[in-house]
């Protein structure tokens, strides 16, 4: 299982201790009745899952009741896997699960619809999210739109993830950053941005220029297609989140130089010997990409030494350098 536990260990590997932990998970105070609330149940079975049944209301249920996982002839084992995994696309989960492409498209459309990152958060979310997909959608919308209205819904798992990809990187986005950001190849991610551009979705600058060092570069750039057709879809898919890695580069990336205006010259700082220097230009800058970027990748260090200076202990910029902080304390 490791393509789908990708970097991040999911907490059990067999069913007794998934079961074990979800229990916990759930119900850390003590096993209660989902539908009534009453504490203390009764077992009724041991195999091949727990079943309790409530002494009040009388209703039999086990640690999936009423959850994402409800009804689901997957294995926990199985389901945790994949709920600690950055790569949900149905082909991923059925050939490293061992699971059929029907549940694996269940899998995945459930993780989908939780909007979480891999791990507890996710699950979190699982157990409290509808197993009827069109239940948890309708749970997600405006009172205006009805799932059955969705016009993404017969849009495959390459295409809805290129779109996700658009949508948080409005600026636009070469065909390459889109493949590597949606685990898809450049010819697939082709296909599918061609296919959204003709669905209205998304549109191509042939010749953009974009800052680049202290020049620009002429690319072609793949953006959302700013319209009502867009917005009514953006409503109907499920935010993505994207693995981060907190790594520290060598430099300061060419896009980023125009933002160092006074002082040294941006080609010539060397990280992370120089990420003090770089974190002032770029945590109270002008751009919020180059924000973005400080506190992702700059090393924490420099961080909270900004955050103990005067103007970075003001709002909202002081929430942002926390928030980060936090973040990067349990990754």
């Amino acid at each position: 299982m490791s393509a789908v536990a990708d970097a991040l260990s999911p907490p059990a590997s067999d069913e007794a201790s998934a079961e074990e932990y979800l229990v916990g998970f759930r119900w850390p105070a003590g096993v209660i009745c989902p539908k009534c609330g009453t504490a203390d149940p009764g077992v009724r079975s041991r195999g091949p899952r727990l079943k309790w049944r409530c002494s009040s209301c009388r209703s039999d249920f086990t640690a999936t009741t009423d959850t994402a996982m409800h009804g689901s002839k997957i294995g926990l084992a199985k389901w945790l896997a994949a709920i600690w995994s950055w790569d949900i696309r149905p082909p991923v989960l059925a050939r490293e699960l061992g699971i059929s492409a029907p549940a694996s498209r269940r899998v995945s459309a459930a993780l989908e619809m939780s909007e979480k990152p891999p791990g507890e958060s996710r699950l979190a979310a699982l157990l409290t999210q509808h197993h009827d997909p069109t239940k948890a959608m309708r749970a997600r919308l405006p009172a205006t739109l009805q799932p059955e209205d969705n016009p993404i819904a017969d849009l495959t798992s390459g295409q809805r993830a290129v779109l996700a990809v658009l949508r948080s990187r409005l600026r636009g986005t070469s065909v390459e950053q889109v493949a590597e950001a949606a685990g898809l190849t450049v010819g697939h991610t082709r296909g599918c941005l061609e296919f959204l551009a003709e669905r209205g979705y998304a549109r191509c600058e042939q010749d953009a220029s974009v800052p680049w060092g202290y020049g620009s570069l002429t690319v072609a750039l793949w953006a959302l297609a700013l319209t009502e057709e867009s917005a009514t879809a953006m409503a109907f898919l499920p935010w993505r989140p994207e693995p981060v890695a907190h790594t520290c580069p060598d430099g300061v990336p060419p896009e980023l130089w125009g933002m160092f205006w006074s002082g040294s010259n941006a080609k010539d700082l060397r990280l992370p010997e120089d990420s003090f220097e770089v974190a002032c230009n770029l945590l109270d800058g002008p751009d919020p990409v180059g924000r973005v970027w400080a506190l992702q990748h700059l090393p924490v260090d420099a961080l909270r030494q900004c955050r103990t200076m005067r103007g970075y202990d003001m709002e909202p910029l002081a929430s942002k350098i926390d928030a980060a902080l936090a973040e990067r304390a349990v990754a």
